[in-house]
């Protein structure tokens, strides 16, 4: 299976008032995303799936939520 890397830009993630980073992190690799990891405290991922670019963002959107 040839897995791709996705750079995944979140809004209103990290920071002092906003979500934390490590639970959604941990959903994401949860959810089966490999070599999930935080941009600074950013919010921002970048992760390795095997899934098409449409299901990728279709799976991180639901997690999103």
């Amino acid at each position: 299976m040839t897995e791709t890397v996705f750079i995944v830009l979140f809004r209103g993630v990290g920071g002092a008032t906003q979500l934390p980073t490590k639970p959604l992190r941990e959903a994401l690799a949860q959810a089966g995303f490999g070599a999930v990891k935080n941009y600074i405290n950013s919010g921002n991922a970048v992760l390795l799936s095997g899934q098409t670019a449409a299901e990728t963002v279709a799976e991180i959107a639901a997690i999103a939520k």
